[in-house]
């Protein structure tokens, strides 16, 4: 890659959509997860019973799948900004919304979510759960 493309700068292809994907996906993963865990606290306090392990897991694979749902179009455009690299493909990010807008459709943003999300579900529902498991324990 550093031969034809460049020393440094083809490395960071993406790196822009990336951060514009990751961090409010992050926090709205975050945001979701702590607003049900809330909720199920105080329903499982008021009957003096204890939140259960898969429910945490539950609540963190649907923190993930609404998180995911909403920047999805963005991981999308990242990957594509990547690939592009090696098509010597010059298309900002900007461009590449505008060229999945108008080629493909809406739906042309969602392409590939069905697998990525069976990723994204188990593993964000395994993570969560393993947190809630830990902190309790050791916490």
């Amino acid at each position: 890659i550093s031969r034809s493309e460049g020393r440094i700068k083809p490395f960071f292809n993406g790196f822009q959509a990336t951060l514009l994907a990751v961090l409010p996906n992050s926090g709205i993963n975050l945001m979701t997860y702590d607003f049900l865990k809330r909720h199920s606290h105080n329903y499982f306090n008021k009957h003096d019973r204890e939140v259960p392990v898969s429910l945490f897991m539950g609540m963190g694979a649907l923190s993930a799948v609404i998180a995911s749902s909403i920047m999805y179009p963005f991981q999308l455009v990242t990957s594509r900004i990547i690939m592009q690299g090696m098509d010597n493909g010059k298309h900002s990010m900007m461009g590449i919304f505008k060229e999945v807008k108008y080629t493909e459709g809406f739906g042309g943003f969602y392409k590939g979510f069905k697998p990525a999300m069976s990723k994204i579900v188990i593993g964000n529902g395994i993570s969560f759960g393993t947190y809630e498991v830990t902190k309790k324990y050791f916490g």
